[in-house]
C-alpha cells in the first residue's frame, strides 16, 4: 500500500515555500482541520508544487487525500503517516532557514524521503523525513558540492 524511497529534489527558496505550505494543508486535511474545500483553496496557492506530490492538478491532490483518508489508512497507518509528515514538514522549515541564512544560493538540490500511496485516483506522496544536501548553486557561479 505504501512505499518509501529517496529521490533527488532541485528547489529554490519560491519552490520551498509552495512546498512546504502545501504539505501543511495536506497534513491538516488528514488530521480533520480542513475540509475539501479548504484543502483545495490552500492548494490553489501553491499549485506550481504539486508535482513534488506526483499530483498535477489541485482537483487530483484533493481527490487522493480523500481517498486515504476515507479508506485506505487505517488509525495506526494514519498515526505513522502524521508522524512522518511532521519530520518532513520539520525539515522543509530547516532548508527555508538555510537559504534565508545563505542568500548566495538560488537553488539547492537534495535527496529527500518520500512515503507514497496509491489510491483510486492516483498516486501521492509526502516528504516523509529529514533531507540530505547534495548540491547548492550560487548565484550566477554555478553548483557547489556539499
Amino acid at each position: 500500500m505504501a512505499r518509501e524511497y529517496a529521490e533527488k529534489i532541485t528547489v529554490s527558496l519560491s519552490d520551498l515555500k509552495k512546498i512546504e505550505r502545501a504539505e501543511d494543508a495536506m497534513f491538516d486535511y488528514i488530521t480533520g482541520d480542513l475540509d475539501n474545500a479548504e484543502l483545495s483553496k490552500s492548494l490553489s496557492a501553491v499549485s506550481t508544487c504539486l508535482s513534488v506530490f506526483l499530483l498535477s492538478t489541485v482537483a487530483g491532490a484533493v481527490s487522493c487525500c480523500a481517498g486515504l483518508v476515507s479508506g485506505l489508512l487505517s488509525d495506526s497507518e494514519k498515526d505513522t503517516v502524521i508522524r512522518l509528515m511532521n519530520a518532513g514538514y520539520k525539515d522543509l522549515r530547516e532548508k527555508r532557514y538555510f537559504f534565508e541564512d545563505n542568500p548566495q544560493y538560488d537553488l539547492i538540490e537534495i535527496r529527500t524521503p518520500f512515503i507514497e500511496f496509491s489510491t483510486d485516483s492516483g498516486d501521492i506522496r509526502y516528504i516523509s523525513g529529514k533531507s540530505v544536501y547534495v548540491r547548492c548553486h550560487i548565484k550566477g557561479k554555478g553548483w557547489q558540492e556539499v
